[in-house]
């Protein structure tokens, strides 16, 4: 870690694990949000009259 200048390894994991976990909410809201957008176009598809 002192190549990087973190003498400190114990405070590079915590700000990586609190940046990992910022950034997995935000992936979940958008799959979520996405998902039901999708789910909502899909459902209201009429289905095609074509025999």
């Amino acid at each position: 870690m002192m190549l990087f200048g973190l003498p400190d390894w114990q405070f590079f994991l915590t700000v990586s694990l609190i940046t990992l976990a910022i950034f997995a909410v935000i992936y979940v809201l958008m799959y979520r949000l996405t998902g039901n957008v999708y789910y909502h176009i899909v459902s209201r598809r009429q289905p095609s009259s074509r025999r």
